[in-house]
């Protein structure tokens, strides 16, 4: 799954929080000079990602499980199942298929970010990585309902992270036993443009030049897809349409009801939130739209659904403020 964004004001610490997950940036499939340590322009857009995963990173209090084991075996008897999980990324620079099989420490999500062409108003894009799993058996079929759940269980257990939130799940049958297997968040996706067409704006600690778009603001974005948002399939439980059934956007905004775009995969064009920061009143991170020469900061509706995807978040204040207007240019789109 692929998408895409951009707004103003440098948060190094955005909210004062012991974050329990850490939005990791891996820069290793990356070659093509966008973020080439070796200019000071690499230098700062690495900066700018950074802040941006900082400030999500900031402002989530989940616990994950640790990830090194992608192959789980149930026994029942003399048989057993396997289930292995088959983890993957899309190269950043290069748009190909990659294979994972390293080990996520507790409370990492892992990013691989990076450049390349994307055309037209297009300015990054960004998802969660793939995942898969096979399935094997041997000995008695009589004994596989057994050892399937024993699997089920202990690959879940692993590969779910232990979290509420879920990114994909499988289920099958093999030899007349049935599994399943849950994946909770573990890589995403993450790259901008680099064609030329795009001007952005590379110093998330300065105002943004009128006429650029403000990288800061397209990473907070896209990194909020790759986590969750527009994505997992716990975001598509909870989408009927253009409606949102979950509670916490619900208690927040008071409706439901038209706050999805139709995609399904943003919040509905124009929504406005209040930020965390100052509680000045924004345009949320996560709509399908983008002003030019404007920086974006987490607001509390942004947090909000993410919640309600099963993450926890840093308190919400007493009151928050929500306005429903706005005006924006420069459409993002969002393509799987």
């Amino acid at each position: 799954m692929t998408h895409k964004l951009l707004l103003y004001l440098s948060i190094p610490t955005l909210i004062s929080s012991a974050s329990a997950v850490t939005v990791a940036i891996d820069y290793s499939d990356s070659s093509s000079g966008f973020f080439d340590t070796g200019t000071s322009d690499g230098v700062t857009a690495r900066a700018a990602v950074q802040a941006a995963a900082d400030d999500i990173s900031a402002a989530i209090t989940s616990s994950l499980g640790a990830v090194s084991n992608y192959s789980h075996v149930g026994n029942n008897g003399s048989s057993s199942v396997t289930i292995t999980a088959n983890l993957g990324y899309t190269n950043p620079d290069t748009g190909g298929s990659e294979t994972f099989s390293g080990s996520l420490a507790a409370d990492e999500i892992r990013i691989f970010a990076g450049a390349r062409a994307l055309g037209g108003s297009t300015l990054g894009q960004g998802g969660p990585g793939s995942s898969g799993i096979s399935v094997g058996a041997s000995g008695f079929p009589s004994e596989f309902q057994g050892a399937a759940d024993a699997a089920s269980a202990s690959f879940t257990s692993e590969l779910g992270r232990g979290s509420p939130i879920i990114v994909s799940s499988f289920s099958g049958d093999i030899g007349g036993a049935s599994y399943s297997a849950t994946f909770g968040p573990t890589l995403g996706n993450l790259w901008f443009d680099n064609d030329g067409s795009s001007d952005f704006h590379l110093d998330h600690t300065t105002p943004v030049v009128a006429g650029k778009s403000d990288l800061y603001s397209v990473a907070l974005h896209e990194i909020l897809h790759s986590i969750g948002i527009g994505t997992f399939d716990s975001w598509d439980a909870q989408v009927s349409g253009v409606d949102w059934t979950g509670a916490e956007v619900i208690a927040l905004n008071g409706t439901g009801t038209g706050i999805i775009d139709s995609g399904g995969g943003h919040i509905a064009a124009s929504i406005m939130s209040t930020r965390l920061s100052d509680g000045a009143a924004q345009e949320v991170v996560m709509d399908p739209n983008i002003t030019v020469g404007t920086r974006k900061e987490l607001t509390h509706l942004d947090l909000a659904f993410l919640r309600d995807i099963g993450y926890t978040t840093v308190p919400e204040p007493s009151s928050t403020l929500l306005l429903g207007l706005g005006s924006l240019s420069l459409i993002m789109r969002r393509r799987k």
